[in-house]
């Protein structure tokens, strides 16, 4: 009843969390297949939320799913840092700008939330769950065989390892065993259907042995984490979630935390399937010589890092971990034009994952080691620690804490002295950049293409696509592709918007010299998705978008200067990038006039049909133009354009 043939996949990403997301997610903007095995039947999003620091939001930029997070979590003003036995606050850093300093970005962002807006990101398939990893065995030609736990294996070019603290890729490459770090952790998520009234701060109290903190994710939800050094007391407490909880409130209780954390505590979720979780971390010693890659393997999160929560950078280091990976691999990958499995390319491979371990070996050493260190300062019930913490130590952690999310996003980008080489560069990837790269293509000749969104960008819903425009996609080898979507139009009707009259009629079924009229309004989703079907893997770079255009005098090549920071040198710049087009800007070319009308458009969709004749109708006068015809049985597109008045 199982697929016992070896299932050939070109980068097999292991574990559907942050860190393996991010490197699927990364890998498809650069237009890299993947595919990302999770063991459980669905996402799994343990923890409730985490700290999303300015360096998670660098990285989640560059993945091109940065603004969609903002808008679903606060945006909190300050971090407050109080002694739990006398309720001091020892240290306050205001986030929001208004003190004088610089407005820093920190939100409590919910799992659950960032995992599925990663996946909506992702190809249909790309994760494949219920993928429980047993075994990985190595091939005479250096892929990797992973065998699954329902008898499925898997042949890699390329192995990820992004599957946790008790990661089967980790112990592959025989990295040491996490150590347990001597203390506990809890958490929860409290949730107010109709609003909390929790300030947007991020609050922690520390000292008598534990640490703990809140902040809200949303108006509705609050987050909460609560870690402490167990005592020897503490070996018959029952640590079931509602145990777990009681457990909290009483340490609380006997602490100064404000009420609102007892009430937001005891009205909390506490998750049942781990509902207190020693802390383990990896020794930053055994990190200096570990083999973080090995070939054509690597590992990323916490397979690579785990680490005590006191710095808050567990997530965040998991997706720097996923940009970088995903560059330096994507890079790798489409940095050469040998066939698929070539020696070249395993090359390439093999070097892109060094170059990554490279750079995350010492990021990784110095959080794992920082967050140990300041998680014991912590939480020390030591008189003399006490005394420092509350006078001098609790300034510096809170500095120590800002600076290393400050993490530079250049430090997970190439040089940008080191140009990548490109022949010709083709800004945008709509009609006119698609149509281009696929000619190229079909004669044989190479291009890249930049767009800015981070997938097709389908605006206006609809083209009329008449006699030459379907010449131009028969010579592009999809003009038949597009027929077979569209309804053929049958004929125009123009009436007057005031009586209604027919003013003018054609058929296009009529024989003409060239033949009948062949006219379709065609989606240009299903246009653009067409086209791309046709291109190589990797052709289209997504969530590219120029900044600024150089010449380099003595070749005359031109340096493309890229959002993110990366640079590339293009022989033949080609402008597609429609009506804003900064191609256009740096030739020159007179900025677009305003015709003094405006235009909005829409597609109505009938699941059922629509029962419309395909016909193109058309309705003018009184100041506007109206129009509408069928797409396909489903689909009518319809337009409106008018001349605004002088009241508006």
């Amino acid at each position: 009843m199982q697929q016992q043939e070896e299932s050939g996949e070109d980068i097999v990403i292991v574990g559907a969390g942050l860190a393996g997301l991010a490197v699927a997610l990364g890998l498809y903007r650069k237009g890299v297949r993947s595919v990302v095995l999770e063991s459980s039947p669905a996402l799994r999003a343990s923890g409730f939320a985490f700290a999303t620091w300015p360096n998670a939001f660098r990285a989640l930029d560059a993945l091109g799913v940065g603004d969609k997070i903002r808008k679903l979590h606060v945006q909190a003003e300050a971090l407050r840092v109080a002694s739990s036995s006398t309720g001091t606050v020892a240290r306050e850093v205001d986030f929001s700008g208004k003190q004088g300093g610089a407005p820093f970005e920190f939100r409590c962002v919910r799992r659950d939330v960032l995992l599925q807006v990663l996946e909506a990101e992702l190809p249909r398939g790309t994760i494949r769950y219920s993928s429980k990893i047993v075994s990985i065995d190595q091939q005479h030609d250096d892929s990797k065989i992973v065998h699954l736990a329902d008898g499925s294996t898997l042949r890699a070019k390329a192995l990820i390892g992004c599957d946790g603290i008790n990661s089967v890729v980790s112990r592959w490459l025989g990295l040491a065993k996490p150590s347990y770090s001597g203390r506990s952790a809890t958490r929860g998520l409290a949730h107010y259907p109709d609003g909390h009234s929790v300030q947007s701060k991020f609050l922690q109290f520390f000292g008598h042995g534990f640490r703990f903190g809140y902040v809200p994710c949303n108006a509705n939800d609050v987050y909460w984490f609560y870690t402490w050094t167990p005592s020897p007391d503490d070996d018959g407490v029952d640590k079931s979630g509602a145990k777990m909880k009681q457990y909290v409130l009483t340490k609380l209780r006997s602490s100064k935390v404000p009420p609102e954390a007892l009430e937001l505590v005891q009205s909390s979720e506490i998750s049942e399937d781990a509902p207190a979780a020693p802390l383990r971390f990896r020794s930053p010693f055994s990190l200096l010589f570990a083999k973080i890659s090995k070939g054509n393997v690597c590992v990323a999160g916490d397979a690579l890092h785990p680490m005590t929560p006191d710095l808050g950078q567990g997530g965040c280091a998991a997706l720097e971990d996923g940009v970088v990976l995903a560059r330096c691999l994507g890079e790798a990958i489409l940095g050469g034009g040998d066939s698929a499995g070539g020696v070249a390319e395993k090359k390439r491979i093999e070097s892109g994952l060094r170059k990554y371990a490279g750079i995350r070996r010492w990021r990784s050493i110095d959080l794992v080691g920082t967050a140990y260190v300041v998680g014991f300062l912590q939480q020390s019930s030591n008189t003399i620690v006490s005394f420092l913490r509350q006078k001098f130590l609790s300034a510096m952690l809170a500095r120590r804490l800002v600076k290393m999310s400050n993490y530079d996003l250049g430090s997970m980008q190439q040089d940008e002295s080191a140009a990548e080489a490109e022949h010709i560069v083709v800004v945008g990837a709509g009609p006119a950049g698609l149509a281009v790269s696929l000619g190229l293509h079909r004669k044989g000749v190479r291009s890249l293409v930049l767009e800015s969104s981070p997938a097709l960008r389908a605006s206006g819903y609809a083209i009329t696509t008449w006699r030459n425009a379907f010449r131009a996609l028969d010579a592009l080898g999809v003009g038949d592709k597009i027929r077979k979507l569209h309804l053929h139009v049958q004929g125009l009707r123009v009436f007057s918007s005031s009586t209604g009259e027919i003013a003018h009629e054609l058929d296009f079924t009529a024989q003409e010299n060239g033949g009948p009229h062949e006219t379709c309004r065609v989606r240009r989703d299903l246009l653009l998705r067409a086209m791309e079907e046709e291109l190589p893997p990797g052709t289209i770079r997504y969530s590219s978008k120029i900044v600024s255009i150089q010449e380099d005098v003595g070749s005359g090549a031109k340096l493309i200067h890229l959002a993110d920071g990366s640079v590339l040198r293009a022989k033949v710049l080609i402008g597609c990038d429609g009506v804003n087009s900064v191609v256009a800007k740096w030739l020159g070319l007179a900025k677009p006039s305003y015709s003094g009308r405006l235009a909005t458009r829409g597609l109505a969709h009938y699941p059922d049909g629509h029962g419309f004749q395909s016909e193109f109708l058309q309705f003018i006068g009184q100041g506007f133009r109206l129009g509408f015809v069928p797409c396909d049985e489903t689909d009518v597109y319809w337009f409106y354009t008018w001349r605004p008045s002088q009241n508006g």
